[in-house]
């Protein structure tokens, strides 16, 4: 949550998405493996589930920053400080069961 609240962060991660069909999402690929996926696949080496979750995380990371925080629609600042930690606790809730079991 806080990589889509940083702008110096999420202005560039932005940028990529929107910029997806400008070179057949080479670039976004290199990027979400490199700040998402690379991660994740150390984490989880050895888990015979490692593709799924990924997936899994791949899309509550974007789509939290897209939607859930609205960077894509410009939201950012309609949310109060109650509704981002509801979202933070929420989230990691969700992680916790993308990776368990």
């Amino acid at each position: 949550m806080a990589y889509w609240q940083d702008v110096d962060r999420g202005t560039p991660a932005l940028a990529l998405v929107r910029s997806i069909d400008l070179d057949g999402r080479k670039l976004l690929r290199h990027e979400l493996e490199r700040r998402v996926r690379g991660h994740w696949r150390q984490f989880l080496a050895g888990d015979p589930e490692t593709a799924a979750k990924i997936r899994l995380l791949e899309s509550l990371t974007m789509g939290l920053g897209l939607f859930g925080i609205g960077a894509l629609l410009g939201e950012e600042e309609s949310l109060s400080s109650e509704t981002l930690i509801a979202m933070e606790r929420r989230l990691a809730l969700m992680i916790e069961a993308c990776l368990s079991g």
